[in-house]
């Protein structure tokens, strides 16, 4: 089973990492049962799923929702994964998991696709958060802080809503 598979990434990954790195990264290495747990409570009756692991380490949990999807008797026509990791020590396990991912939903003839992204989610949202203000302040003269273009797009979005 896949989840078997990504599990011996995980405890090779587990016996290289740094235990003060793996501390200050959060880094918690999602044992199978747990991963397994999570994935089955996720409804997912669309035919098309975008899932994003934020802080994918090994790929365990991607991996356990993957396996759930394929073993369920309505399946999803396609599923999109995106894998932030942020350690660059466990972006090839990650890559390899993928690869499994990909094989598993071929063989229940559910598309597969997947973006691999080597960075912090969280740096990532932020800087396209406050690339997204910005414009709004280039639009808005004066010049206003990002703190006032903030309050005025959440205004404007407020205001269009009820048009």
């Amino acid at each position: 089973m896949l989840i078997e598979s990504v599990d011996f990434f995980r405890l090779d990954a587990n016996r290289k990492l740094d235990p003060e790195r793996r501390s200050a990264l959060g880094q918690f290495m999602t044992p199978p049962a747990t991963a397994r747990l999570m994935a089955s409570m996720f409804e997912a009756k669309h035919e098309s799923i975008r899932l994003l692991d934020a802080g994918a380490g090994v790929g365990s949990l991607t991996a356990a929702f993957i396996e759930e999807m394929c073993g369920r008797s309505v399946k999803p026509r396609h599923i999109g994964v995106t894998a932030y990791e942020i350690d660059g020590g466990l972006t090839a396990y990650l890559a390899d998991t993928l690869r499994q991912c990909q094989r598993a939903c071929e063989g229940a003839r559910i598309e597969f696709e997947s973006d691999l992204i080597e960075g912090d989610f969280i740096d990532d949202g932020v800087r396209a958060l406050r690339q997204e203000a910005y414009k709004l302040a280039r639009h808005s003269p004066p010049p206003i802080s990002l703190n006032e273009a903030c309050r005025e797009a959440r205004f404007h979005d407020r205001s269009s809503a009820r048009a």
